[in-house]
């Protein structure tokens, strides 16, 4: 072996202990494959509810009553879909989020099933993007017209102490401090910081993170009485500055765009 050759096999070995001193960026779960069952039933459902809809507008053009227009093919397909959402199937786990409006029972029994879905899903999917999809969604749930704040935080809860992934968990924690957090009160508050450190502790790069930090950085630095945080921008020629360039002086902020 002459020494050029050497020299490269240490500069390899050096570069692979250099990337393993580095912790990896944690890559994002790969979604399974759909079971093929579920696949054709929600094929089926789809052109089921397209028919469904043009006959509703149909019957809505021509006047009919509102107790007389066609029944919603949900309620007929809903056990069938939540057995297989039980099972982890991610698509059957959106089918039923999405369509659980369409239910044609009283307001209250509706919440009623979708808590008592979503308990089922904290209790027994296993850990992965199916339970991820789960906490996700259940932020949406805090919405007082649907499961209310308070059930959406022991949902989260209850994922939270029962798995082992990092991410998951991690997940849950900020989420869970961010209904906290939208609920008010002190001591909401204070649970909610509780909660979002140690769901960063877990998961650094967490989806909610951002959300949350943000949150908190409102709560504590913009208040009326407070100075206003520094920070840095470019004029309309492209010249950076400070807003404490300006200090002594009269600032008006105005912050816009596009959405």
């Amino acid at each position: 072996m002459d020494v050029q050759d050497s020299l490269a096999r240490g500069l390899a070995a050096a570069m692979l202990l250099a990337g393993s001193a580095f912790p990896q960026k944690q890559s994002p779960p790969q979604e399974p494959k759909p079971d093929p069952v579920w696949t054709a039933f929600e094929t089926e459902f789809a052109a089921t509810w397209q028919a469904y809809q043009a006959a509703v507008q149909l019957a809505q053009q021509q006047g009919t009553p509102q107790a007389q227009l066609p029944a919603s093919p949900v309620d007929e397909n809903w056990e069938a879909c939540a057995a297989f959402a039980d099972t982890g199937e991610l698509g059957a786990i959106r089918w039923c989020i999405a369509y659980s409006e369409s239910l044609t029972i009283p307001p209250a029994a509706r919440n009623q099933r979708r808590h008592d879905l979503y308990r089922g899903w904290a209790k027994q999917l296993p850990e992965g993007p199916a339970l991820l999809e789960v906490v996700r969604s259940l932020q949406m749930e805090a919405n007082p017209n649907r499961l209310g704040s308070a059930a959406a935080v022991a949902l989260f809860s209850e994922v939270a102490e029962r798995v082992q992934d990092r991410r998951v968990r991690g997940e849950a924690r900020v989420a869970m401090g961010l209904v906290l957090l939208g609920a008010g009160g002190e001591e909401n508050l204070k649970r909610a910081r509780e909660s979002i450190a140690r769901g960063i502790e877990d998961d650094p790069q967490g989806e909610s993170v951002a959300a949350a930090q943000g949150r908190l950085f409102q709560l504590d630095r913009l208040k009326i009485g407070l100075p206003c945080p520094d920070f840095t921008a470019k004029d309309v020629d492209g010249v950076e500055f400070k807003l404490s360039d300006y200090k002594g002086k009269v600032v008006v902020l105005d912050f816009w765009g596009f959405w």
